[in-house]
């Protein structure tokens, strides 16, 4: 099988918040982004905004110490299905087209070779499929013009930590990316919102995002209570490195960038999630209402 690369960078012990912010983001009231109760933290991780800058220097390789860089020639991400399409993907495609401001293209490919699309061809434990050998059949998929490829699977997914390969220290889990800019998210997940959040995570991880677990942010490891409002938006610091991944790091520009990924999702809000739906849908939306008001707010001081 293909070698593997490990998803995230060498994880820096400095807090992401030590890192210069432009000041739009530096201001950003704390309650926003809440501290995470370190009791419930069980491997620390933070990769600050100078670790990410010194990823895209370096190229990528299987200690994950580089990462794949954007540009206009690779923008593409592929979306191929395995098992049973998910009947979610059109309002996936249109939250990750907000998400992203559209610098990424979804693009949903039926004509690609297929991957083996059967439970049976990869490794199961449990009635779960093995994850890291569906990523061996992406990983060759991927071309010269796309960013990276999506897998979307209707199975249970799960890794298997065993020293043997054997299953016994088989753990589920919702997706997983690696660094030959392939990733697969199971569509199996109570709501399309949880679907959306955890497929933006394994996206970011494509991009060279590793973990935070300082504050709330959606780029923790997992929730650390269910999908609280704060866990499904990134952290001033994060958002901040998608300025830099897509090259808007103009403060006035940049500034403009972040207020249109706010605005767009809450554009498109109604349309992908049910307004009678979860509590924490609803909640989030309010999160969405209550940091562009307060974004209106700062801006008059301003400017008074």
């Amino acid at each position: 099988s293909a070698k593997r690369k490990h998803t995230d960078a060498a994880i820096s012990t400095a807090s992401p918040n030590t890192q210069p912010l432009p000041p739009f983001l530096a201001c950003v009231p704390s309650r926003f982004h809440p501290a995470v109760d370190q009791d419930l933290v069980i491997h620390p991780e933070e990769q600050t905004v100078a670790d990410f800058v010194d990823m895209g220097q370096r190229e990528p390789n299987e200690e994950g110490t580089g990462r794949w860089l954007y540009n206009e020639k690779r923008r593409r991400i592929r979306i191929l299905t395995l098992g049973r399409a998910s009947k979610s993907v059109s309002k996936l495609v249109t939250f990750l087209e907000a998400f992203f401001c559209g610098r990424f293209t979804f693009a949903v490919d039926n004509s690609a070779p297929r991957p083996p699309v059967t439970k049976k061809s990869y490794r199961t434990w449990n009635k779960a499929v093995e994850i890291w050998s569906i990523l061996d059949e992406l990983i060759p998929l991927v071309s010269k013009t796309d960013f990276g490829v999506l897998a979307l699977t209707d199975w249970p997914l799960c890794e298997d930590y065993s020293d043997n390969g054997d299953g016994s220290d088989a753990i589920e889990v919702l997706g997983r990316a690696c660094g030959d800019r392939v990733c697969v998210v199971s569509s199996s997940v109570p709501s399309i919102f949880e679907l959306c959040c955890t497929t933006v995570h394994e996206i970011l991880h494509l991009c060279g995002f590793d973990h935070t677990t300082s504050v709330q942010c959606l780029m923790n490891p997992s929730p650390y209570e269910p999908l609280l409002a704060g866990t499904v938006f990134l952290a001033p610091f994060n958002i901040w490195k998608l300025c830099i991944l897509f090259n808007v790091v103009e403060p006035e520009s940049a500034e403009e960038f972040v207020i249109k990924h706010y605005e767009n999702l809450l554009d498109v809000w109604d349309v992908c999630f049910d307004s009678s739906g979860t509590t924490e849908e609803s909640d989030a939306r309010k999160w969405l209402v209550r940091r562009l008001k307060w974004k209106q707010g700062s801006s008059k001081k301003k400017s008074g």
